[in-house]
């Protein structure tokens, strides 16, 4: 018997939707990808060939794939993050889909990005593009309406020099409509924010299921089931607050008592299971959190509460065939193949 362990595009052909084009692209000189007109050795070339609505599967490497600008609208899937440390991952290959800096471009409007290990800015400039399930150093929506930010582990902040640092979520321009959804929200050690407006923004969306770090500033917004770790909070006069947990509030703070939120939430300890170690659990529950059944909805606030959780290590939501066994010859004229595959969520 003979026995395959398949990459991570073995389950392409069960991706194809209606008219969209798959393409491969891999920069492991060892892939061979033969002379496949849908295979490609770096990714400017594949997303010069493609057009707007097809599908970009990225194969793990552990090398980038550079800095990258999209100028039409695809979608661009990876393997997950951390991968290694996830023992429920479907993928045998640890290596993550890796990137430097990304910029979705005003023309690449509906772009998505899934799966993906972003080790740079990731500037999100198309309107109605959707970034999910990736690891991204920091994060600007850049004068872009209709984004959605969902299940994406945000682990840094922006650095511009002279001590200038911003939040791991930066907001510039017109960005109006933003839905914000079970993120973990990092920032900077310096500064005083997780999610940032620069000056003379304009913005307006919901924030729900995050679990913010180290501050937030924003206007016009609704903020429900969140966790916020520490201040200083939003403005209580231009948001709305439902069913949040504020951790280090004291009681006197304007949202006691309010609309469900829960303020003075005490130490980290006794709301989360897990704030180090495994990427892949950090901020689960306690078992008596605050925070557990504590949601608008009757579900957990935080990262694994509401109808979308965070998945860890942003697996994306594809089959994937991880193990193959063929023999090496028919016998009889029949040949008994066994095929495993995982179903993600």
């Amino acid at each position: 018997m003979k026995k395959i362990l398949i990459l991570f595009c073995a389950c392409l052909m069960m991706y194809q939707i209606n008219a969209q084009t798959t393409y491969i692209v891999s920069n492991n000189p060892a892939a061979n990808g033969g002379s496949s007109t849908i295979w490609f050795d770096n990714f400017q070339a594949a997303h010069d060939a493609a057009s707007a609505g097809d599908i970009l599967m990225i194969q793990p490497n552990g090398t980038s794939y550079g800095d990258i600008d999209i100028t039409k609208a695809l979608t661009i899937i990876g393997a997950g993050f951390n991968l290694g440390s996830n023992a429920n991952a479907p993928q045998t290959n640890a290596a993550s889909s890796k990137f430097g800096q990304v910029v979705i471009q005003e023309a690449g409007a509906g772009t998505v990005l899934m799966g993906l290990e972003i080790t740079g800015r990731c500037y999100i400039r198309g309107d109605g593009s959707i970034v999910q399930r990736n690891k991204i150093k920091a994060v600007a929506i850049d004068d872009a309406n209709n984004v959605t930010l969902g299940q994406n582990w945000i682990y840094s902040y922006w650095y511009l020099g002279f001590g200038d640092d911003y939040g791991g979520l930066f907001i510039t321009g017109q960005s109006e409509n933003m839905y914000v959804h079970n993120n973990y929200i990092y920032g900077s050690t310096n500064g005083d924010y997780s999610v940032e407006l620069a000056s003379g923004t304009t913005m307006s969306g919901i924030f729900k299921n995050n679990v913010i770090r180290r501050g937030c500033y924003a206007v016009n917004t609704v903020f429900e089931n969140n966790i916020f770790m520490d201040g200083p909070y939003p403005n209580t006069t231009s948001n709305a607050y439902y069913n949040n947990i504020l951790r280090t509030a004291d009681n006197t703070h304007p949202l006691t008592g309010v609309n469900g939120n829960i303020v003075n939430a005490g130490e980290i300890e006794s709301i989360f299971a897990a704030v180090s170690g495994n990427l892949t659990t950090y901020y689960t529950l306690v078992a008596n959190s605050p925070a557990l059944g504590a949601g608008a909805d009757g579900t957990d606030c935080g990262v694994f509460g509401g109808t979308e959780p965070y998945i860890p290590s942003g697996v994306p939501p594809i089959p994937v065939i991880y193990f193959l066994e063929a023999p090496t010859n028919a016998i009889g004229g029949n040949m008994e193949i066994q095929i495993k595959a995982r179903s993600n969520n």
